[in-house]
C-alpha cells in the first residue's frame, strides 16, 4: 500500500490516494478538493502514475470532506460510498457552505454505496474494513486495512485531539465510545490518518491523548 495526501480547501482536509502498486488501482478517501486548482492537482497525480481508481470513500459527509465528489463523479465515474445515516448533510450542503460563508452553486451528489459496520471495500489486493464510529456526526466511519495496519479515521480521532461534536447528530458520549470502545482496541502499532492534521499511532493516542481516558 502506498498512501499519498492532499490538504484541500480552506478547512484543511485530509484527502488521501490509497494505492495498490500491484495492481495500480487506487481509492480516493475524502475527496475535498474545492478549486480548480485543487482538482487538477488531485487529476494530474492519478493521471501522471498511471492509477486506476476504484473507489470513493466517505469517513463521512461534512461539507469540507465532499467538495470534491461530484468533480470525481463526473471525472471518473465514482460514486460513494458512505454511511446513510449521514445524508442529512446531502440535504443540507449548500445550506452549510452559506453558514460557512462558502457559496456553492451545486449540490453535492447522493451516496452511491451505503455502507455499514463490517462490509469490505476493495481497492486492487487492499482490503477495507468499514467500522461504524459515530460521534462527530452520525454515521462516521472509519476504514481499517489490517493487512496493511492502516486504519483512516476521518474527524472521529485526531493526534492529541478528538472530533468536534457540536454539530448536527454530534454526540460526545458516542464519539468517546467509537473511539476507547472500538479504535483503541486495535493493535497499538495500528497507524491513524486522520481527516485533519498529521497521522498518529493507537499507542500514542492511548499515553498522550488529554482527552481520553483509558
Amino acid at each position: 500500500m502506498k498512501i499519498e495526501i492532499f490538504v484541500f480547501n480552506p478547512i484543511q482536509e485530509n484527502t488521501y490516494v490509497v494505492i495498490d502498486e500491484t495492481t495500480n488501482k487506487c481509492g480516493i478517501i475524502d475527496a475535498g478538493c474545492r478549486s480548480r486548482m485543487e482538482k487538477v492537482k488531485l487529476k494530474k497525480f492519478i493521471e501522471q502514475n498511471g492509477l486506476t481508481p476504484v473507489a470513493l470513500l466517505n469517513t463521512h459527509l461534512h461539507f469540507d470532506h465532499i467538495y470534491g465528489n461530484k468533480f470525481i463523479l463526473e471525472t471518473f465515474g465514482l460514486k460513494t460510498y458512505a454511511s446513510p445515516k449521514d445524508q442529512f448533510f446531502i440535504d443540507t450542503f449548500i445550506d452549510q457552505l452559506n453558514i460557512f460563508q462558502m457559496p456553492a452553486d451545486e449540490q453535492a451528489p447522493e451516496i452511491g454505496t451505503k455502507i455499514k459496520e463490517g462490509d469490505v471495500i476493495e481497492i486492487g489486493n487492499i482490503k477495507l474494513q468499514v467500522i461504524e464510529t459515530p460521534g462527530h456526526s452520525a454515521g462516521s466511519v472509519c476504514f481499517y486495512a489490517k493487512e496493511q495496519n492502516v486504519c483512516f479515521t476521518g474527524d472521529t480521532i485526531f493526534k492529541q485531539s478528538v472530533g468536534r461534536t457540536d454539530f448536527p447528530t454530534g454526540s460526545q458520549r458516542e464519539i468517546m465510545e467509537s473511539i476507547t470502545g472500538k479504535l483503541l482496541r486495535l493493535p497499538d502499532d495500528t497507524i491513524l490518518y486522520p481527516g485533519h492534521g498529521e497521522s498518529t499511532d493507537v499507542a500514542w493516542e492511548k499515553l498522550n491523548n488529554p482527552y481520553l481516558e483509558y
